[in-house]
């Protein structure tokens, strides 16, 4: 696999993170939009809201050490490589999507991490 794969994938994840933060923006965290404090279904609206601020957070960390880990790698992107990068990610759900878009099959990563 050359950069350009590499990139195309990290590109993915990245759009993925800006969507999910932009569905977020618009969440009231602290009061409703008339002022008040949050309550019921609204108050439960910003609890999930943080739980995915905390997801994305998470994301957003997995995905800038893989591209540091790609990067100090000096170029070296061929399978058994980037299998190893992937399969240290500490999420499993973003390691499973980079393999898959890298073309990295799932056999390839069990017993890795």
């Amino acid at each position: 696999m050359d950069a350009t794969s590499v990139l195309a994938a990290l590109s993915v994840e990245l759009s993925d993170l800006a969507a999910g933060l932009a569905r977020l923006q618009d969440v009231p965290l602290l009061q409703s939009e008339e002022g008040t404090p949050l309550e019921g279904e609204g108050l439960l609206r910003a609890m999930v809201a943080l739980q995915d601020l905390d997801r994305l957070t998470q994301t957003a960390v997995a995905l800038a050490e893989f591209a540091r880990k790609v990067a100090s790698a000096d170029g070296v992107t061929d399978p058994p490589h980037m299998t190893q990068i992937v399969a240290e990610m500490p999420l499993r759900s973003v390691a499973d999507r980079l393999g898959a878009s890298l073309g990295l099959t799932p056999e390839l990563l069990v017993g890795v991490h």
